[in-house]
């Protein structure tokens, strides 16, 4: 699927979106997510008989930050996807129906972040990096699979004994989506955490 020019990977408006930003990091983190999730959308297509060179699975990032894939033709089942990256690079799942994925560079969090993003029913089980960064992927790949990011509020997504527990506001767009039993899968690769989360 790589290839060694921008040509070969993105189509003429995402060269056109990667060449709007300045900052360097920022072009490595847009650019790692985009190729991860055209290899996780091509491998789905491929799946189900379609074969498209990456320029022609366009990511496009939705109204509401979401994104999606933009192809030559449309789809007859939906293409679900979420994107992360860190510093070991960019990270992208596709699936068919709603999905989260999240990644992140295992190391020590100050107190306060810990404080923002657990609940006290947790932190027990938060007491090194491994285990912070652990419920920190878990938590952003559940808000991403239910389309609230972040401001969804990441203690009402609650780790609880390898089992997802929603509250509030994330209780709130579970229960909209139809309440999907949510499955999450979470390892360690080298040292960034990752998370997986899905309906079953």
């Amino acid at each position: 699927l790589l290839g060694g020019s921008l040509d070969a990977l993105l189509s003429v408006s995402e060269q056109a979106q990667l060449g709007s930003v300045s900052l360097d990091k920022r072009r490595r983190d847009w650019l790692g997510g985009r190729v991860a999730a055209k290899i996780a959308a091509a491998r789905w297509l491929k799946q189900r008989g379609v074969d498209l060179p990456p320029p022609l699975i366009e990511i496009v990032n939705e109204k509401d930050g979401q994104p999606s894939v933009r192809l030559p033709r449309p789809l007859t089942e939906p293409l679900r996807l979420s994107i992360s990256h860190c510093a070991a690079g960019g990270l992208a799942a596709a699936h068919g129906e709603l999905v989260g994925v999240d990644c992140e560079t295992i190391a020590p969090l100050e107190p306060g972040m810990l404080a923002y993003f657990t609940h006290e029913s947790e932190r027990a089980q938060a007491t090194g990096a491994d285990q912070q960064i652990g419920l920190w992927v878990v938590k952003e790949a559940v808000l991403k699979l239910l389309g609230l990011g972040l401001p969804g509020g990441p203690a009402e997504v609650r780790w609880i004994d390898g089992q997802v527990e929603l509250h509030g506001a994330a209780r709130q767009r579970w229960l909209e989506l139809g309440s999907p039993n949510l499955v999450v899968d979470r390892w360690v690769e080298g040292d960034t955490a990752i998370a997986l989360a899905y309906p079953l």
